[in-house]
């Protein structure tokens, strides 16, 4: 799931689950207004946990709170497309996590590099995104959390996709897919642990990166039609993703009307489920523009 690391209410596992001091309970309420884009709760929550934190008096304990409210801090800058206050939130949040010890240092090092890179990517600043991608990457291992690892995977294939760099995709995305099937094999009964049996969710980007347009054209064009927007949260939902990669994949074979079409969409959804300023309706936009420009070349 493309932007489900990026869901501010993933503040929801760091805090408030196993936590139940002041300052965790007050990151939580801020991660739910964050989701609800309620930004003065959401700042007022924020100051309130710093004020919590200030008065713990473990040391360890105090710089993990302050570096999950650096963290937290970040993606309400991101979603309010306040890129240079993200950047210093996070690079903050990531100097307080490298100092932890255990399995929710990589967790958390995974997650911020990850936002980092969606920052990034929506910024097509290409090289930092494939960087904070490949850091979030190998932040944890796949044994300990599957489901981060394959999710860094496949953020740092759409970055690769996204320069038409197909051989790099490739790989990474065959990378992903074999971890995805192993991941599967555990959860299927010994007698249907077969390979061919499992289908990954990675196929149509496996066929974008073989540059077998018309197959990868079917693939997410079939995604976008059934995706459906009342079921899925935003902060879980791969449809921009999909209407990208459709577009991709319809420019390439040369359909632009229809490549532009999917992209009016694309900045429709991105602007309804994300908000017109967030990062990510910007980039909807940003390449919309670039598919005019070149629709106007060929001509």
């Amino acid at each position: 799931m493309w932007w489900l690391a990026a869901a501010l209410l993933l503040a929801l596992l760091f805090y408030g689950l196993k936590k139940k001091d002041t300052c965790s309970q007050h990151l939580a309420d801020a991660g739910r207004a964050a989701g609800a884009r309620q930004w003065e709760i959401f700042d007022a929550k924020m100051s309130a946990a710093r004020a919590a934190a200030a008065r713990i008096t473990d040391q360890k304990t105090r710089q993990e709170a302050l570096a999950d409210i650096e963290y937290l801090a970040a993606h309400g800058a991101y979603a309010r497309n306040r890129i240079d206050d993200a950047i210093a939130h996070l690079a903050l949040a990531i100097r307080g996590f490298e100092q932890l010890g255990g399995s929710e240092r990589g967790l958390k090092l995974s997650a911020a590099h990850q936002l980092w890179g969606d920052l990034a990517f929506d910024s097509a600043d290409f090289a930092a995104a494939e960087s904070h991608f490949r850091s979030a990457a190998l932040a944890t291992e796949f044994s300990e959390q599957p489901e981060r690892v394959l999710s860094s995977l496949k953020r740092l294939g759409d970055v690769l996709l996204a320069q038409q760099r197909y051989d790099d995709a490739r790989a990474i995305i065959e990378k992903g897919i074999e971890y995805e099937r192993r991941l599967l094999m555990k959860t299927m009964p010994r007698n249907a642990q077969d390979d061919s049996s499992v289908i990954a969710m990675a196929i149509p980007d496996l066929a974008l990166a073989r540059r077998d347009f018309a197959s990868a054209e079917r693939l997410y064009r079939e995604k976008v039609e059934f995706f459906d927007p009342a079921s899925t949260p935003p902060h879980e939902s791969d449809l921009t993703r999909f209407q990208f990669h459709l577009a991709t994949a319809q420019r390439e074979l040369g359909r632009m009307q229809d490549a532009l079409h999917t992209l009016h969409s694309a900045v429709e959804a991105a602007e309804r489920d994300f908000g017109p300023e967030h990062p990510r309706a910007e980039h909807a936009r940003r390449r919309l523009a670039e598919t005019y420009l070149l629709a106007e070349g060929r001509r």
